[in-house]
């Protein structure tokens, strides 16, 4: 891949990358849409419901609805229903499905956008392996916040054999609760 890199010499990532391509795998690049435009204009008058990184908290999420003129410079992207977020950062991985369009998520997270729910399914299950935190790990390039790119999530391997029906009920469990989250009505 040309970088030079102390993380992707570590013995660690070269057993998991081994390990991963004895067995059947998938690209993670190539489950998903490719150059997906997340960018959008801010309606400073307008209300959007935005996301910070701490505010994920996997595999579920919260938000608060902020005005556009209140929006830090760092809300960058607009990411629909059934799109993935994904922290960047080095560190704790937080990740959720999104269950809801027109999100506002701050440039600290990327998106997936899975081609298909079974894409989704896997991606999900994987999100979930240390295999998976092994590699983002590894990958992250940078010295005061170091981070992960989107060419480098994209070249993430997955691993195939998961449990499908137990990921499946796992989002399934995400949609139910996120719907029924949605009706409570809280004072303030």
């Amino acid at each position: 891949s040309g970088i030079m890199d102390i993380g992707r010499y570590l013995q660690v990532y070269k057993q998991t990358i081994q390990t991963i391509k004895q067995h059947g795998h998938s690209v993670l690049g190539k489950l998903c849409e490719v150059d997906i435009d997340l960018s959008f204009t801010v309606e400073r008058s307008k209300s959007y419901k935005y996301v910070e990184i701490s505010e994920v908290n996997t595999p579920l999420y919260n938000g608060k609805r902020l005005q556009g003129s209140s929006l830090p410079g760092r809300a960058k992207y607009k990411v629909m229903k059934g799109d993935i977020i994904l922290s960047r950062l080095i560190g704790n991985i937080s990740f959720s499905i999104v269950m809801e369009d027109d999100l506002i998520v701050t440039n600290g997270m990327c998106a997936l956008r899975p081609i298909t729910t079974d894409n989704l399914i896997k991606i999900l299950a994987n999100l979930y392996h240390p295999y998976f935190r092994i590699q983002h790990q590894s990958m992250v390039t940078g010295s005061i916040m170091e981070s992960i790119s989107d060419s480098a999530i994209s070249n993430i391997l997955l691993v195939d054999n998961v449990d499908t029906d137990k990921y499946t009920k796992i989002y399934d469990s995400m949609k139910t609760l996120h719907q029924e989250l949605s009706t409570i009505v809280v004072d303030t």
